[in-house]
């Protein structure tokens, strides 16, 4: 019995390997954006949760390392913040959504808790 228990819960949590580069479709009001989110690293932190740390990149305009925290228990939820800078104004961007069948991503980019932006991607095969 205490197979079958321990085989129950192997089935439910997701081990994603979620290191690599994910090509981003940003949506910001009408425009879109191509974006990549490089997850370097990934770390046991406390309980269920990982930090992660990385690369966040808008080709041509920044590339910034950001920090953030995976929870593979809860419904492969990640969230990360970095500091944008365009044209010279710095500002504190957080981006919460979650990776969900093994490699694909989505999400809301937020400033000072508003949401600004919609995110949907994939894990790329190739590194940039």
């Amino acid at each position: 019995m205490k197979f079958l228990t321990l085989l129950a819960i192997l089935a439910t949590t997701n081990t994603y390997a979620i290191l690599g580069t994910y090509e981003l479709n940003v949506k910001i009001g009408e425009k879109d954006y191509k974006e990549f989110l490089i997850i370097e690293e990934k770390v046991p932190l406390y309980g269920v949760y990982e930090r992660i740390t990385g690369t966040y990149v808008l080709p041509g305009v920044f590339e910034v390392p950001f920090l953030g925290s995976f929870c593979s228990s809860c419904k492969n939820a990640i969230s990360l913040s970095f500091i944008a800078d365009e044209n010279g104004n710095d500002f504190k961007v957080q981006f919460k959504g979650e990776i969900f069948e093994e490699t694909k991503i989505k999400g809301n980019l937020s400033h000072e808790g508003k949401v600004f932006g919609v995110v949907s991607g994939a894990l790329k095969k190739e590194s940039l």
